[in-house]
């Protein structure tokens, strides 16, 4: 028996508890008040796990369209600061260089570091250059992970992204099946009516995404191991950032 909108928010509230917090109310609210989405709920044809999984998605659906643009905007100050970072870094590695050498001659003060205390530096700063490597990779990646993309503007991009997430989350709860026209009643409930959302819309977002996550990955992680006073760098087996 298929289980319906108002039972599938009733035992998604008594299994979250006081857990639930306001933007999820609203949510919740939302979809209640939603004729539509009262009437489309049953079309999953899903039990209830499957029927709280589905509310659980709308939540993260909502939820992603409102930080879209603060991760977009995240990334972006990342790329700006990139080259300060990797300037500060040189800088330290030259310092570090300097305070190696020692007194040029008596008269020279000088800190006085073990070559092993020199190396552990020198690690570091190599750590911290290949920490800022793969997060400009991630920088990078970010917005085409979600699924943005240059001819949309922010807002509508958000909301592409998150169709394709809410797509996926709907698709699972309801054994690999994806009744279209009910799954977009349910994203233009959570909207508020702010966006028309269609099925091809939806299709297009889902097709972005699983695209997305199939193209491979080109980027080897490379790992600098100490050795001695020197360093060399070991490719190591090729993982996503």
């Amino acid at each position: 028996m298929s289980v319906s909108l108002k039972s599938a928010i009733d035992t998604f509230r008594a299994k979250v508890g006081d857990n639930l917090d306001q933007n999820a109310n609203d949510v919740l609210n939302r979809l209640a008040a939603d004729g539509r989405a009262v009437k489309a709920f049953p079309t999953f044809d899903v039990d209830e796990t499957g029927a709280c999984n589905i509310i659980g998605a709308c939540i993260e659906f909502d939820l992603l369209v409102k930080e879209f643009p603060k991760k977009l905007a995240a990334e972006r100050e990342f790329l700006r600061r990139r080259e300060g970072l990797k300037r500060s870094v040189k800088d330290l590695r030259d310092f570090v260089s300097e305070i190696s050498r020692g007194p040029s001659d008596r008269l020279d003060a000088y800190i006085n570091y073990t070559s092993d205390e020199l190396a552990t530096m020198r690690a570091g700063l190599y750590f911290v250059e290949d920490a800022i490597r793969m997060r400009n990779g991630i920088a990078k990646e970010t917005p085409l992970r979600l699924g943005a993309t240059r001819k949309q503007k922010t807002q509508a991009a958000a909301v592409t992204a998150a169709l394709g997430w809410l797509a996926e989350g709907v698709r699972s709860a309801c054994q690999g099946t994806l009744v279209m026209r009910a799954a977009a009643d349910l994203a233009e409930a959570v909207l508020g009516g702010k966006a028309e959302i269609s099925e091809d819309r939806i299709k297009e977002a889902e097709r972005t995404r699983k695209a997305r996550e199939a193209e491979p990955t080109r980027r080897t992680r490379v790992r600098r191991q100490h050795s001695g006073s020197s360093f060399e760098a070991k490719k190591q087996p090729e993982r996503t950032v």
